[in-house]
């Protein structure tokens, strides 16, 4: 059975029995995985053994290509995260910069057809307002609650907040 796999007849995988299959595992491709049991699901086997056997049975990746891979990881994550005060040094957390209004900035939201405006103002007080359909409105979901007829969060809804793509 092994000869499958160090042939890399990888077609000829989805026609064992999931019996079969986890032996392969538990002979080659799951000594990656120790204390880990073999998946019980035909189709995962097939892509675990079939991963293996295109690594050429190697225990994972390399080691200057891990090490490469590891710097990156790290590289990245220094620029996207500092260390949040009080917290142990390991956890973080993500920067993120909210956007500040001006008095007298106009927003403006198409939403279904219609056109909606609504006004930055201060109340004296240092604290912004919103002036919207001749009312002022001490936050923007209010507003875009009034608008939608459902709870959204007032910034992302005025495009203030944008949604992160995850990839």
């Amino acid at each position: 059975m092994t000869e499958l796999i160090e042939n890399h007849d990888l077609s000829a995988l989805k026609g064992l029995s999931v019996t079969k299959l986890r032996q392969l595992w538990q002979g080659g491709a799951g000594r990656r995985a120790k204390g880990k049991e073999p998946p019980r699901v035909q189709a995962l086997l097939v892509r675990d053994l079939a991963w293996w056997a295109q690594q050429g049975g190697r225990q994972g990746l390399d080691g200057e290509t891990q090490s490469l891979l590891n710097a990156a990881v790290r590289q990245a994550g220094d620029r996207a995260v500092e260390p949040k005060e009080g917290r142990a040094s390991g956890k973080r957390k993500s920067k993120s910069k909210k956007r500040q209004l001006q008095a007298g900035v106009t927003l403006v939201r198409k939403w279904r057809g219609k056109t909606y405006k609504v006004k930055v103002i201060e109340d004296g007080k240092g604290k912004k307002r919103y002036e919207f359909g001749g009312e002022e409105y001490c936050s923007l979901t209010t507003i875009a609650q009034e608008i939608t007829g459902a709870h959204w969060s007032g910034p992302r809804f005025f495009g203030l907040n944008r949604v992160r793509s995850t990839g």
